[in-house]
């Protein structure tokens, strides 16, 4: 997605490297690793100078390893996400917008919802999914107008049995859907179920779920201050349930990288979101660095905040966590800081 010369950024910022060695490999320059520190003072952290595949790889610890320059620019300069999204086009260049297969649905075959994916209400088996959402920390008031705003369903019955099904849309048709199990993970251990795109798979998604982002139509109908890239579909369901009256968004990547098709539809979002930020579970930083990286390439303004709190998951903060995390927000929109905390 972004093509980078370590070597001019090392002699811009006067890092040390060597070129040769008995470690160094043809097309490599070797230095220290900033991140393995004093535990080892030698030159093993190599960095590729193919500016098309801008690698590096540490041979002391394989998480030190990775693609996307953007987290070692940042390890380097120990500078925030705007200055390293800087130096990302200081030395190197934007390839064209992600050129990706246009995504329509005029020529692709219709998924229809299944019968027995029921419309989400308190009733009968429903029930059960609305005491689910329940714990999940959605006031009990509030679930009958989410549910309609997402069109969630639930199933009592066959593969998709105990799920609460999410159906994912892009220009107001059903492309594919996801199913969270409301079991505890003692009883089942698949916490989501996506339906495949496989050749053969009845029914069969449109397109691949990691080529979509949760509410995209509304997204790409409205404006607002910011979005919020989460991980999960819940996570942005909580996140954009309560945020959107403070004109802040949510989205999720169906997991915690970005396809090429997600960055395309993102990237159309651009001029109507003058924020991009990244939001993924307590898990996944390293992961959610590789992502703000990435869309630094389309986006002149994007932010990486983490769940450093005793909730490591958006989509299980309470009310009065939501309140907080959105003011916390507000407040970084106003005067951008490079880390916003979610508890």
């Amino acid at each position: 997605m972004i093509r980078f010369s370590w070597r001019d950024f090392m002699d811009a910022h006067a890092i040390p490297y060597i070129e040769d060695g008995s470690h160094t490999t043809k097309g490599w320059i070797n230095t220290h690793c900033i991140w393995c520190g004093d535990s080892d003072r030698s030159e093993h952290l190599g960095l590729c100078l193919d500016v098309d595949k801008p690698g590096y790889s540490c041979w002391r610890n394989a998480n030190h390893r990775g693609i996307n320059p953007f987290p070692l620019i940042q390890a380097f300069l120990k500078c925030d996400n705007a200055t390293a999204a800087k130096e990302l086009v200081k030395y190197g260049e934007r390839r064209p917008a992600y050129v990706a297969p246009k995504l329509t649905v005029a020529s692709a075959p219709a998924l229809v919802i299944p019968n027995y994916f029921l419309p989400l209400t308190s009733q009968h088996f429903g029930g059960m999914f609305w005491q689910y959402l329940e714990r999940r920390n959605f006031p009990t008031g509030h679930i009958a107008d989410l549910a309609a705003y997402y069109k969630l369903r639930y199933c009592t019955i066959g593969e998709w049995g105990m799920r609460l099904i999410i159906p994912i849309y892009f220009q107001g048709q059903p492309m594919s859907w996801t199913g969270r199990t409301i079991l505890k993970e003692e009883v089942c251990s698949l916490r989501y179920k996506t339906l495949s795109h496989e050749e053969g798979s009845r029914p069969r998604a449109v397109y691949n779920i990691k080529s979509m982002l949760l509410d995209y139509d509304q997204l790409a109908m409205n404006e607002g201050r910011a979005l919020i890239i989460c991980e999960g579909p819940l996570d942005a369901m909580k996140i954009n349930y309560y945020g959107r009256n403070l004109k802040i968004r949510a989205t999720c990547l169906f997991g915690n990288s970005m396809s090429t098709l997600q960055a395309t539809l993102l990237a159309r979002l651009v001029s109507k979101y003058p924020m991009f930020i990244v939001l993924l579970d307590a898990d996944a930083k390293a992961q959610a660095m590789q992502v703000a990286g990435e869309i630094a390439a389309f986006h002149p303004r994007v932010a990486q905040v983490d769940m450093n709190g005793p909730v490591k998951d958006p989509g299980d903060l309470d009310m009065a966590g939501v309140i907080k995390f959105l003011g916390e927000i507000m407040k970084m929109l106003v005067t951008p800081q490079p880390e916003v905390t979610a508890s």
